[in-house]
């Protein structure tokens, strides 16, 4: 099923890969069609090198269950950021572009030539040219997936077949103006073939966290196919990238919180709070997506708080706690009602691949398979290096249901505050052992502490509208409820 529209993302796509060219008018410059100009191999890694993945929080940082907002601050927050918290209809005005689809479309845009042209270039080995293939192909298979879980229904199986998605953009014409608004299935269907067809001639190691490796595309492969509720064809990607960070050039693995929470570590305390890692030495990260959360900056006003219920789900021993601040920079009042917010996490790559999703993707596969042994035990493993060995066990005898529920508390402390929570929200919000994941409120407080308002999930924001301006320039296009 493909729902026809008259001139979809024609717009972004446009302003979209105009930024592109702006930035490396060295090679790359405009044909009369519209379309970017290179012609030697080294020309399209540059363009991947100067595009680099790269993702915005905010279209998921407001809108998961473990935030919060406080009065007076909250009425300082951007009109986007309020929207988002209030989960209104419609996020952006009639002449807004969503920063998130201008970014993501652009970085598709320059795949699709990669992909189109690149096996043509001069220069390069057949083995470069081929490499650089999978790359593209593999990464433009990544962003599908981002956008058809922003704008396409949650993946159920019997319903993904005429849900709708969102485009597949699989061509570099600018003057292109047919694009097809294709079913969840159909996305899904090509994320997964994308991905596959790119991992035979991806790098076997990982030498560089923004270039795509086959571990990481095993990473994406294993993830996606957990969202598809497929969880055994799941496993034996999920195992392939744990094994390929054990052979990367770099340090790839996960942090022990015992050693980079203190000085001379990762997240060694400083002036304003423990110390920001970046990309490059963010060792959990196979394939890096960055963005930044400045209102994380502690000398900032904080647009979202951490309530008391979730920062009390942590163990007295878990070291993630030292992500939580109860007070603003150098003021000595706490916040009202036990709520903290987040300091020292101004960039986050949950977006990306990194062991620590891998882990407890794959923890979930083994329990949801009923390999609980296998399952608890690598939950544990990972909380070791989170929180004392003793509070890191998990009940003796416990059984498959409870387990799986330990695990999904785990990703919501592990990602907590960041934007990763939505993504699980919604993809659990259409299986059975879940029933009321999706069923939360918002809450804003006054500053001493009382309800000034709550606003609940509907249903039906578990899915954004599509943006106004999108609509206005495809006035055929259906748009979601």
């Amino acid at each position: 099923m493909k729902l026809k529209n008259n001139s979809i993302l024609y717009i972004l796509l446009v302003a979209g890969a105009l930024g592109c060219i702006s930035c490396k008018r060295e090679f790359l410059e405009i044909t009369p069609k519209g379309s970017l100009i290179a012609e030697k191999t080294s020309d399209y890694n540059a363009l991947y090198n100067n595009m680099m993945l790269s993702a915005s929080a905010e279209s998921t940082l407001y809108l998961a269950d473990d935030v919060c907002s406080l009065l007076p601050t909250y009425t300082s927050n951007s009109v986007l950021a309020q929207r988002l918290f209030t989960f209104a209809d419609d996020l952006y005005d009639e002449d807004e572009t969503p920063n998130m689809i201008s970014i993501w479309l652009k970085s598709i845009y320059s795949m699709n030539k990669i992909v189109h042209e690149v096996m043509d270039s001069k220069g390069g080995t057949e083995a470069e040219k081929r490499g650089l293939l999978a790359e593209a192909r593999a990464s433009r298979a990544l962003l599908h997936f981002y956008l058809v879980n922003l704008y396409g229904q949650p993946y159920n199986e019997a319903t993904a077949a005429t849900d709708l998605g969102f485009p597949i953009i699989d061509t570099y014409d600018l003057t292109r103006k047919d694009f097809e608004r294709h079913t969840v299935a159909q996305v899904y269907d090509f994320v997964c073939d994308e991905l596959k067809a790119s991992l035979t001639d991806l790098p076997g190691k990982i030498s560089h966290r923004y270039r795509m490796s086959a571990a990481a595309a095993n990473a994406y492969l294993g993830r996606v196919l957990v969202y598809r509720g497929r969880y055994a064809e799941a496993r034996p990607y999920l195992e392939a990238a744990l094994e390929g960070a054990k052979n990367a050039s770099i340090p790839v693995g996960l942090f022990d919180y015992h050693v980079e929470t203190k000085a001379g570590g990762a997240y060694a305390p400083g002036l304003f709070g423990p110390t920001v890692v970046d990309a490059n030495n963010f060792k959990e990260g196979m394939h890096v997506m960055p963005f930044s959360i400045s209102t994380n900056l502690i000398f900032f006003s904080a647009s979202y708080y951490i309530p008391k219920a979730v920062i009390d789900e942590y163990t007295p021993s878990d070291l993630r706690r030292v992500f939580l601040t109860y007070t603003n920079y150098a003021q000595t009042k706490p916040f009202a009602n036990g709520m903290a917010r987040i300091f020292g996490r101004t960039n986050s790559f949950f977006f990306g691949a990194n062991i620590s999703d891998v882990n407890l993707l794959l923890a979930e596969v083994y329990t949801r398979e009923n390999k609980l042994e296998k399952g608890a035990g690598l939950l544990v493993d990972f909380r070791k290096n989170r929180m004392d060995a003793q509070q890191a066990n998990v009940a003796t005898g416990i059984g498959q249901k409870e387990l799986l529920h330990e695990i999904i508390k785990e990703r919501k402390l592990e990602f907590l505050g960041i934007g990763d929570r939505w993504f699980t929200i919604r993809r659990l919000s259409v299986d059975p052992l879940f029933p009321e994941i999706a069923n939360y409120k918002h809450v804003l407080y006054n500053a001493d502490g009382t309800v000034s308002k709550e606003y609940p999930l509907r249903k039906q924001r578990l899915t954004m509208r599509l943006p106004l301006k999108m609509m206005l320039e495809n006035p055929g296009m259906p748009q979601n409820d």
